[in-house]
């Protein structure tokens, strides 16, 4: 897949994305989708630290990568939850 491939988007590419009408419930379900998401690669990244531990593997790049996923869900989770509050919902 081509850095400007979109296919496996389902809102299509960035351009296209900027011309929807978002309403702020649309805001909020895509922080939601993007915090569950987040959650999922932090899983996964965890997952391969664990797995390249067990046999003997450096794992200190993986860490950093982890550290930085982990501050970017945070983030993430921070804006939800700015939505959530602008929205009244809980």
């Amino acid at each position: 897949m081509s850095p400007k491939d979109f296919s496996h988007c389902p809102l299509g590419s960035p351009e296209r994305i900027a011309t929807l009408d978002w309403s702020p419930a649309d805001h909020l379900a895509l922080a939601d989708l993007h915090v569950v998401e987040g959650e999922a690669r932090c899983a996964r990244q965890t997952a391969l630290i664990a797995a390249l531990r067990a046999k003997g593997q450096d794992v200190r790049s993986a860490e950093v990568l982890l550290a930085e996923m982990e501050h970017t869900l945070a983030q993430t989770r921070t804006h939800q939850a700015r939505l959530r509050a602008e929205q009244g919902v809980q």
